[in-house]
């Protein structure tokens, strides 16, 4: 896919020229995976190592093993009784068999990826929410408050046929990987998955995607990252996240790049954290997603970076210097630098904040606070976005301190929204 060059507002209203759809070689998630399996099949699409400590050891799984496993997945699902309409919920770590059943489950029916830290009760009312038809999980998991549930598929189990229990990985290789044996063509507009908002703020809410959204995002996100096929990027975030699923999933999936699954617990697992840039040096990795207090334990750790040649940085949500204590934080040190929500590893133009306000170098686009009050436009090709908005909740529910605004249409509160009505950019 093509790289956008985006260094200017002008370069921004060039590429916006072209529509969004004319850009993009797949309209499905299924066809995204197809679409990076036909660029090397024998690429590795996936690495899984078990641990920090034994970051030297790890499974392999090609595009081609990639592919063939998600559709025979998307196969098992099928023959459960999973329509385009029915859902699957799934609640596991970051392993190797949680894409097969994310990507399948979206190519037969819809994903509804589930912290599996949250409470029990919450976690049982998510799934009643979503509507539940399989529950995929590791080990024995009760669904007795489920009541449409079908069947409970054990990853890493056996199978218990009389109770509806199926393992996942002993069933597996008996489903072809070569098609979808329900024959279904994906549309655009059909709802690919249901991802659950963090709770943070009230009870944890559906957030649904098409198939359109999520190929979209891909695309436009491979198109402005600093990825290119065959490459390393580090997955660390949990695979019920967005971020975990689509940055360091969907996206270098989409162009033959090569994800690291940082073992089962991710960033949790402090044998990662300590031996980090060993497994940046070892794997020869360019990029990673992070949030904040990811990056201030790199920092705390810096002293242990080797000399690693083409780390690029790690993306993270803004405001990673608000933790950043203390001036020498976030300055150079054996080239590492943080800044704007990034960790930048050797030379990157700095980005410097005075009296809170953004500096950027001249041939840069607009400043977010410029996007908001009108002046610029955030990159958003072809307008179909528009007509997809994600709809946050298909039921009415009030927003916590905003009388008679609901969030049935994704509405937000008036901080969150621009003099048009139009959600405002993060920053």
């Amino acid at each position: 896919m093509e790289k956008a060059n985006v260094a200017t507002l002008a370069d921004v209203e060039t590429y916006e020229r072209v529509p969004l759809e004319d850009r993009m070689p797949f309209q499905n998630t299924y066809d995204l995976i197809r679409h990076g399996t036909s660029i090397d099949p024998e690429a590795p699409a996936l690495s899984f190592i078990l641990s920090g400590e034994d970051y030297k050891n790890a499974l392999r799984v090609t595009y081609r093993e990639l592919f063939e496993n998600i559709t025979r997945a998307a196969n098992l699902f099928h023959d459960l009784g999973v329509g385009p309409r029915d859902v699957i919920s799934y609640l596991l770590p970051n392993l190797p068999q949680t894409h097969y059943v994310l990507w399948g489950a979206e190519a037969a029916g819809i994903a509804n990826p589930i912290n599996p830290l949250l409470e029990p009760a919450t976690i049982r009312d998510i799934c009643l929410a979503a509507g539940t038809r399989i529950l995929v999980a590791l080990g024995q998991v009760p669904g007795d408050d489920l009541p449409d549930l079908k069947a409970v598929v054990r990853v890493l189990g056996g199978n218990d046929e009389k109770r509806n229990i199926y393992g996942f990985d002993e069933m597996l290789p008996s489903y072809p990987g070569d098609r979808l044996a329900s024959g279904r063509i994906i549309s655009p507009e059909d709802r690919a998955s249901m991802y659950h908002t963090g709770g943070t703020t009230g009870t944890p809410k559906l957030a649904p995607h098409t198939h359109f959204n999520e190929a979209a995002m891909a695309v436009m996100t491979a198109a402005v990252s600093d990825i290119w096929q065959g490459e390393t990027t580090m997955c660390g975030l949990p695979l019920f996240h967005v971020n975990g699923t689509m940055v360091t999933g969907s996206v270098p999936f989409s162009i033959g790049a090569h994800v690291l699954l940082l073992g089962p617990r991710g960033y949790r697992d402090p044998t990662v954290m300590q031996n980090f840039y060993k497994i940046v040096e070892h794997y020869r990795a360019v990029s990673f997603s992070a949030v904040p207090t990811i990056l201030s334990v790199l920092l705390d750790i810096r002293h242990l970076l080797p000399s690693v040649p083409g780390l690029r940085g790690g993306a993270a949500f803004r405001g990673a210097l608000s933790t950043l204590r203390g001036p020498q934080r976030h300055e150079d040190h054996r080239g590492v630098r943080a800044h704007g929500g990034h960790l930048r590893l050797f030379s990157q133009p700095p980005v410097r904040r005075t009296q809170d306000r953004l500096h950027r170098p001249e041939t840069a686009l607009p400043a977010d606070e410029d996007l908001h009050r009108g002046r610029g436009r955030p990159l958003c090709p072809g307008g179909r976005a528009q007509r997809n908005r994600v709809r946050v909740h298909q039921r009415p529910q009030r927003l916590p301190g905003v009388p008679g605004r609901t969030a049935q249409h994704g509405t937000l509160p008036p901080g969150r929204m621009d003099q048009h009505g139009r959600p405002r950019a993060p920053g």
